[in-house]
């Protein structure tokens, strides 16, 4: 009923007036409303709708009058709707729910519907239903979960181990390849627990620095204790969040495990704060070989190469040998099939060369065309680390002579070279006299003393190609090759005994001791172990006769006195 034409016992032009206001403002209210409004009747008729419900369900006001406000609902949702509209009907309250509207062209609107009764002298004369279009905050709550799932699944399946510790160092959470490395799941735990005893003052020291000087980014090499009682060496790169105050809040821990020299290749731009926390060269390049991206570690390095970032080609980056084996090599190998792994040599600035382990793997892109990543690992470390073992295995840790196992490899050598060459081969034992006398008198540091100068006078008196080996205790082996005579071999055992005869000095004092010498010569049916045999009876005959003396074991196995 229309209130401007309406009575009403004793109502005057003034009260008629302020219906018409009343009514003009219900009005205007119910159209520029923000949501979406639906007016039916008490037999649930559509009697009226706003421009704002008409744009969330794609109809015009002719297609929902006289209809139920079934006909625009999902009919998945149909049951939920009868359930809050008999509840508005049975109680006289507001009631609603999510749900979705259909559009003529069959798209989804999900919707906020809420069923208010109209009420006129405790009657219900109709529903108000309001409807809040959903579909912005469904994008954005949908979004949200495929970020998440990505970030997860970028987490669980990164190649590096990443967590999330507190100002304190206590984990917060770990992801399957921290708990891999560490051997337990570090969340809950300070992750100092986990680090050995003497490198731990080092992470602590570093991370204090870092902290106190205010830098978010910071890395240090430390060796993880795992509960099996293995060692895993890693690299650790932290990177600080900071509050709002610019104070520390917690940090985010990669941890590279270079025990097995794991190469961590991240595909993702998501993942691109923690690419430049590594301290990896990773660089991008077409199938021709020119750079299109490269991380803050290989920036650095090309900047100190080149300046012209743009015509800039990975080759650059290597030194002469390793750019003919990338060309030659890696490149065909990973365009062919996809992937290659080597080492190879940095050309770094004022030509100082980086030893890398490098890889390089094939992007197929859905454009059809193709890109290659690059990752290179400086391996110094590594490399000085296993020489280091290789002269440990090879070679006496007191003189830094030749060992005997490193001794017999170059006898063998020896014989086979004399073979081919028709070369003589010449071993000499030195057994020092008196040693354990220097040992008892002067103590051990002065005994280890002495044998260091024992190596030193055996290196000046024999020739620069010689070996000089100790083969145990106070025992050294000198091996000749290719000797022009007897005498040649007889005067270089005379030096050494003379030689070592010289005192040594010890501290403030002086000690003596005497050599010496058995000779084994050996042609092409020798064999180290013979060798070995004659020149140890020789120098035993040499101690029997006296000592400080030499003594020959002939190729016909006559034992003779020369000195």
């Amino acid at each position: 009923m229309d209130e401007a034409t309406s009575t009403h016992p004793g109502g005057g032009p003034d009260d008629r007036r302020a219906r018409r206001v009343r009514s003009a403002l219900r009005e205007a209210l119910f159209e520029i409303a923000p949501v979406g409004l639906m007016f039916v009747n008490e037999l649930g008729e559509c009697e009226r709708v706003n421009e704002t419900f008409c744009e969330i369900t794609g109809r015009r006001p002719d297609e929902v009058y006289g209809h139920a406000y079934l006909t625009v609902l999902h009919p998945d949702d149909h049951a939920l709707m009868m359930t809050h509209w008999r509840a508005s009907v049975a109680r006289h309250e507001r009631t609603g729910g999510d749900v979705r509207f259909v559009r003529p062209d069959d798209s989804i609107a999900p919707v906020s519907v809420q069923i208010a009764p109209l009420l006129v002298d405790n009657d219900v004369v109709g529903y108000l239903v309001t409807v809040v279009d959903m579909s912005e905050r469904y994008e954005h709550d949908r979004q949200l979960r495929d970020s998440e799932t990505f970030l997860r699944a970028i987490n669980d399946r990164a190649p590096i181990g990443i967590c999330m510790i507190d100002p304190l160092g206590t984990a917060l959470n770990a992801n399957p390849r921290l708990v891999e490395i560490l051997g337990v799941d570090p969340t809950g735990r300070n992750l100092t627990e986990f680090v050995v005893d003497e490198d731990l003052d080092h992470a602590v020291t570093t991370s204090m620095e870092a902290v106190a000087a205010g830098r978010v980014d910071y890395d240090f090499s430390v060796r993880f204790f795992r509960p099996d009682g293995s060692l895993r060496t890693s690299h650790v790169h932290a990177h600080a969040l900071l509050d709002d105050d610019g104070d520390l809040s917690n940090s985010v821990i990669a941890v590279i495990d270079t025990t097995d020299e794991v190469e961590a290749r991240q595909r993702s731009e998501r993942y691109a704060e923690l690419l430049a926390a590594l301290t990896d060269f990773v660089a991008l390049c077409d199938e021709a070989g020119r750079i299109t991206f490269l991380n803050r570690v290989a920036e650095i390095h090309g900047d100190a190469l080149s300046p012209k970032a743009g015509s800039r080609r990975l080759a650059d980056f290597f030194d002469a040998a390793s750019r003919g084996r990338l060309a030659a090599e890696a490149w065909p190998e990973v365009i062919a099939h996809g992937f290659w792994q080597g080492e190879l040599t940095l050309a770094g600035p004022r030509g100082i060369s980086v030893p890398a382990s490098v890889s390089l793997a094939v992007h197929r892109h859905d454009e059809g065309d193709r890109s290659v990543s690059v990752v290179a690992r400086d391996i110094t470390d590594f490399k000085n680390a296993q020489r280091a073992l290789e002269v440990q295995a090879t070679h006496d840790p007191l003189t830094g002579l030749p060992n005997r196992a490193l001794l017999f490899d170059r006898v063998a050598h020896a014989i086979e070279r004399g073979t081919r060459e028709v070369s003589n081969v010449v071993l000499m034992f030195v057994d020092l006299d008196g040693f354990k006398r220097v040992n008892d008198t002067h103590g051990h540091d002065a005994g280890d003393e002495v044998l260091r100068g024992v190596a030193t006078r055996l290196l000046d008196v024999v020739r620069l190609g010689d070996t000089v080996a100790r083969s145990g205790g106070d025992e050294f082996v000198v091996l000749c090759e290719s000797l022009p005579d007897t005498e040649v071999t007889f005067s270089i055992a005379s030096r050494i005994v003379e030689r070592l005869s010289e005192p040594f000095g010890v501290g403030a004092e002086l000690a003596r001791i005497g050599a010496s010498v058995g000779v084994a010569f050996g042609d092409a049916s020798a064999t180290v172990a013979g060798l070995v045999k004659r020149a140890d009876l020789a120098v035993y005959e040499a101690k029997r006769m006296g000592r400080g003396c030499v003594v020959t074991h002939d190729l016909t196995g006559m034992l003779r006195r020369v000195s």
